[in-house]
Parts: C-alpha cells; structure tokens; sequence
C-alpha cells in the first residue's frame, strides 16, 4: 500500500518538524503490506491550524483512482505549547482517526481489519 502525506499547517504550531521527521517512516513501513485492491493508496492530510476556522474533517475516495483521502485533525493550541514528547505522542494518536471512517464504509476489496492491525503495530512503536 501507497501512504502519501500532504498537508494543511500553521507555521506558529512546528507540526511539520514531525511530520517531516516520520512520513518517510510511516510511508516504507505501510510499502510492503496489501490489503486488497479496493484501496491501494492513502492519501493523509494532518490539518493543524487555529480553531477559529472551524475547519471540518474531509474524508473522500476517489474511485476511479483508488485512492483514500483522510484529514488528520490536530489541536492547534496544544500543539503551539506542547513539548517535542507531546507532540509526537498526539502525531502518532490522531492516525487512528482514520480507522472509523474505513469501517464505516465498508469499502470492497479493502482488509479493514489487517489494516488496523498493521497501524496499531506500527503505533506501538512510537506512543
């Protein structure tokens, strides 16, 4: 599976001394695995960014190119003051928000279940 990451940051929060110090990580550790053909490539989109733009969580497939979008929601204001430990305990939580939408809609050909196993593997190493 195809993990890429893009994203939606507020310069004052430093979220992307993180994000640039593990996508790569979590990219190569995703690269090997197969969950089936109904998702070949996540799209991720950790937003951390002040919340009086009330910004929503955007979840999408596109289905002609197989590809599932999801929005990582981080909370600005605790990032601004939190400590690099903090920080990248919260990076690492906020990607199991994406486990419920996956089984929420059932998407075919996709091993829901192999996948979350995988993420929580992968988490355990880093929380």
């Amino acid at each position: 599976m195809k993990v890429v990451f893009i994203a939606e940051l507020d310069a004052e929060a430093r979220f992307e001394t993180v994000l640039y110090r593990y996508m790569d990580v979590m990219s190569e550790y995703f690269s090997d695995k197969n969950y089936g053909e109904g998702i070949p490539k996540i799209c991720l989109c950790p937003v951390c960014r002040p919340s009086y733009l009330q910004l929503k969580q955007r979840v999408r497939m596109d289905h002609k190119n197989k590809i599932f979008y999801c929005d990582i929601m981080y909370n600005f204001e605790y990032w601004v003051s939190a400590d690099t430990v903090g920080r990248e305990a919260d990076f690492f939580t906020g990607f199991r928000q994406i486990i419920p939408f996956l089984e929420k809609r059932k998407y075919k050909n996709f091993d829901v279940a192999a996948f979350e196993r995988d993420m929580e593997a992968f988490l355990s190493e880093y929380i």
